[in-house]
């Protein structure tokens, strides 16, 4: 639900609910807007989500083979 939510979102134009779209820039990951991001890991728990930074360093670490810390 939460992909779906974000993909309308950004379909739309609008920042996105849940941080579950990303894009590749020169060699890092750039989150697409989000609304409320001081709240975003809150909304993210709802949908049993982990924390965007934990989903950012998996992302990395699937696309680039690092693991940040």
């Amino acid at each position: 639900m939460a992909l779906l939510t974000d993909r309308l979102a950004s379909a739309r134009g609008l920042p996105q609910e849940y941080v579950k779209r990303a894009d590749l820039r020169d060699g890092q990951i750039a989150v697409k807007p989000i609304r409320d991001s001081a709240q975003v890991d809150a909304r993210r728990a709802t949908m049993g989500l982990p924390p965007m930074t934990e989903y950012l360093r998996v992302l990395d670490s699937v696309y680039f083979g690092r693991i940040p810390r």
